[in-house]
Parts: structure tokens; C-alpha cells; sequence
């Protein structure tokens, strides 16, 4: 029959399929940065943005971007790092994200260490109604590079000393609360603020009991040793300034705790 009227058959195929071509690794990210497609998956269901207020829009990624370069910063920030941080922070209160407190103290003691007061003060403004939430160590971080730098706002002090006031339970452990005691004494100089220096110290003195009513020897160049003198140091020093005025339950308050902080100093004599 004509070739054109033979139906075609498929012939078998000899050997392997050819296989198919790998898809390429995924390449690491660096630390702090979020894996491509992750930003922008969230964003593909959400709603368009009018042009040109696309910075208006909460993005917590962003915001804390922009903290990490903060603290990773070599030098003061320019007025375009200044306006990217005070975006970054009033979207990060605007998207109701967790706080991360300890990179709040790190990019305020980078801060301290460049000289850069403009950008300290934006995020000790940030954190003066939220101190709470950033933990101890970040709050002092936060306080020493604002008194180093001397750009303290009252409303940042003031939220200050209430945080310090919270009594036990405030400071996670004993480094943060010596840290704290010298924070408080360097704030003596901010006389003109009427702060309220006793209710801190009260505070302070609560929070240092349990730290130091500890049985049993621990070693004389122990941190905890260094801590009980740090603190015991500054505290004299603020009940002792004339322009701190203490109450009856406060300086009972006090002597329990300088009695108890004592009484563990010599157990290491």
C-alpha cells in the first residue's frame, strides 16, 4: 500500500529518559535578612497601594532592617538614614509586631560608640512607652548611651524611673541591676526634671534582695560579689544626695536591702 496510508506506530525508545535538569540551590542568606519570596508573598494577596505611599505601609521586615544597619552603622547617620529610622519605627509600631528589645539596646549602644546623638534620641523616644517589653538589659543599654551622650529626653527618663520603680521581678539578673544603680546615680545630674529618684531607688533596693540572699560560699572574684559593691556603691550615693529625699518606708526598704547585701559580702571575707 501507498506509504502515506500505513498508520504511524510509535517506535520504543532504547535506553534511559534523558533526566531532567536540577533546579538550582537556594543561596544562603545573610544574618538579619529575610529569604527572596518571603517579602513578597504577603504581599501578593494584599490590597495595591495607592502610588507613592507605598513607605506609609507597615512592613516590620523593613523596620527591622533598618535597626540592623543601625547597628552594624560605621559612622553618624545622614538625614536620609535619620527619616528612614523614624519611618521604620512608626511602621513597626504601626504593624504591632513583638518588640525585639535587645536589638533596640545594641543599635542605642552603637549609637553611644559613634557619637550619634540624633539617631539615639529617635529610639529612646520610641521606647520610653514601651520599656517594659524590652527587657533589662536593653533598657540600661538604652539609658547609659543616652546620659553618655546627653540627649536624654524627660519623657525618655521619666519612663525611666517608673521602670526602675517596678520592684522585684524588673531586673533579670544581677549585672543589669549594678548597671542600672550607676544609670540611676548619673542621673542625679538631670536636677532641673524633678525625676523621681527615691521611688527608683526603692525599686532598685527590692529588686537586689533576691540577687543577694544567697546561702552557701561563693568565691570572693565571683561576678556576683562585683555586683553587690557596684550596686551597694551607687545606692549609697543616691540616698545620700542632697537632693534626693526619702520617706520612712523607703529607707526601711533601703536598710533591708544594704543589710542583706552586706551580710553577703561578708560571707566572702
Amino acid at each position: 500500500p501507498p506509504l502515506f496510508l500505513v498508520p504511524h506506530v510509535a517506535m520504543p525508545r532504547h535506553g534511559p529518559a534523558p533526566a531532567k535538569p536540577a533546579k538550582p540551590a537556594k543561596r544562603p542568606q545573610p544574618v538579619g535578612r529575610v529569604e527572596q519570596g518571603v517579602e513578597s508573598a504577603a504581599s501578593d494577596t494584599a490590597l495595591p497601594v495607592p502610588p507613592g505611599l507605598e513607605s506609609a505601609v507597615p512592613h516590620p521586615t523593613r523596620s527591622r532592617r533598618v535597626l540592623l544597619r543601625i547597628w552594624q552603622a560605621q559612622g553618624v547617620a545622614n538625614a536620609k538614614e535619620l527619616a528612614e529610622l523614624r519611618q521604620a519605627l512608626l511602621n513597626l509600631e504601626r504593624s504591632g509586631e513583638a518588640l525585639d528589645g535587645p536589638l533596640l539596646g545594641m543599635a542605642a549602644a552603637q549609637c553611644a560608640r559613634l557619637g550619634d546623638g540624633k539617631a539615639l534620641t529617635l529610639i529612646c523616644g520610641f521606647a520610653a512607652s514601651r520599656l517594659e517589653f524590652c527587657g533589662s538589659r536593653a533598657v540600661v543599654e538604652m539609658a547609659q548611651a543616652a546620659l553618655h551622650l546627653d540627649c536624654a529626653e524627660p519623657s525618655f527618663l521619666r519612663a525611666l524611673m517608673a521602670f526602675f520603680a517596678s520592684g522585684a521581678g524588673t531586673m533579670s539578673n544581677s549585672r543589669d541591676l549594678a548597671a542600672a544603680s550607676k544609670v540611676l546615680l548619673h542621673s542625679l545630674r538631670q536636677a532641673n526634671l524633678c525625676l523621681d529618684q527615691e521611688g527608683a531607688l526603692r525599686g532598685l533596693a527590692e529588686a537586689a534582695q533576691p540577687f543577694f540572699a544567697v546561702d552557701g560560699v561563693t568565691l570572693a572574684t565571683s561576678p556576683l560579689l562585683r555586683d553587690a559593691v557596684e550596686f551597694i556603691h551607687a545606692a549609697v550615693h543616691v540616698a545620700g544626695s542632697p537632693d534626693v529625699s526619702l520617706n520612712e518606708p523607703e529607707i526601711q526598704t533601703l536598710e533591708e536591702a544594704f543589710s542583706s547585701v552586706l551580710r553577703f559580702i561578708r560571707r566572702q571575707l
